[in-house]
């Protein structure tokens, strides 16, 4: 489990360090050519400074807004944000849950919040998982099996039928 502690410090030294970065000014130093053009390179730092300062920007408001649930599934990185131009979504993370090389992520709506609680409440070590695997009505890949207590199998087992697939074949049962 995550040391709230020093996750906190460790974000606090990301926005000290963001808030610390300079953007690249023109340089005057006056005579003929009083104005010395930024290189390309400073032109990119100050663009992606400037869409990093915009993005956290908007972070921070959905953040402050959310209500305590959302701030806590966050501190505990049950659910995740990505923000796309002025949208902000939640998700869960579910990468090689249903097929392995899969970089994988289900949204969750403020209307999922419910069925999302009570899949933590149910199992504590794979709520998001599980949650995925009840929207998704998909069984995890057959290895995650082995992590599962007997508990746990049987909430996955209800989130979908039996699959055929090579990958969903339970393994060492």
């Amino acid at each position: 489990m995550t040391n709230l502690r020093e996750r906190a410090l460790g974000l606090l030294a990301l926005e000290i360090a963001s808030d610390d970065m300079g953007v690249y000014p023109q340089s005057i130093s006056g005579g003929e050519k009083a104005y010395e053009k930024r290189t390309d390179w400073m032109e990119g730092w100050n663009a992606c400074h400037t869409a990093l300062i915009k993005k956290q920007s908007k972070i921070r408001k959905f953040i402050n807004k959310a209500p305590e649930r959302i701030k806590d599934y966050l501190l505990f990185e049950k659910i995740n944000l990505s923000v796309s131009g002025d949208e902000i979504e939640m998700f869960v993370i579910c990468n090689d849950l249903f097929y392995w090389g899969c970089a994988d992520g289900e949204t969750i709506e403020m209307s999922d919040l419910d069925d999302f609680d009570q899949a933590m409440k149910e199992s504590p070590n794979f709520g998001p998982d599980l949650w995925c695997a009840r929207k998704r009505g998909m069984r995890p890949q057959g290895p995650f099996y082995k992590s599962f207590t007997s508990e746990d199998a049987a909430l996955f087992d209800k989130a979908g039928p039996e699959r055929t697939d090579p990958c969903g074949k339970k393994r060492n049962k």
